[in-house]
């Protein structure tokens, strides 16, 4: 799955996932579904959505990558989390420490004392 359509969507992990024999997109958000659209038909993604949560609860993808703005980089990946799909998130990951914390609680990651 891939979250959010835009230029970087585009010139990075697509072009570069779907070199990979490993790797199935199979489907794409994005709020603007034209530019869904468009990248269904480049990337011969078979799926598009305007709605990324209609997207993960429909599809329970084992990855999503997001590559949204970095202000929504938190929301889209603890929904994700949440919904048992694996993430890959831009840097920065998050734009608060406090988003950042909840996110590695949410993953398992976080060793540190309960705040």
């Amino acid at each position: 799955m891939i979250i959010g359509c835009g230029k970087w969507a585009q010139i990075t992990h697509l072009s570069e996932l779907t070199k990979n024999k490993l790797v199935e997109i199979v489907a794409c958000a994005d709020p603007d579904l034209t530019r869904a659209e468009l990248i269904s038909r480049k990337f011969r993604v078979p799926k598009k959505y305007s709605d990324y949560k209609e997207m993960i609860r429909a599809e329970n993808p084992d990855l999503s990558v997001i590559v949204v703005p970095n202000r929504s980089d938190a929301e889209v990946a603890m929904f994700s989390l949440e919904s048992d799909s694996h993430v890959l998130v831009e840097k920065p990951i998050t734009t608060t420490l406090v988003d950042g914390l909840r996110l590695s609680r949410a993953e398992g990651l976080w060793l540190g004392p309960e705040r």
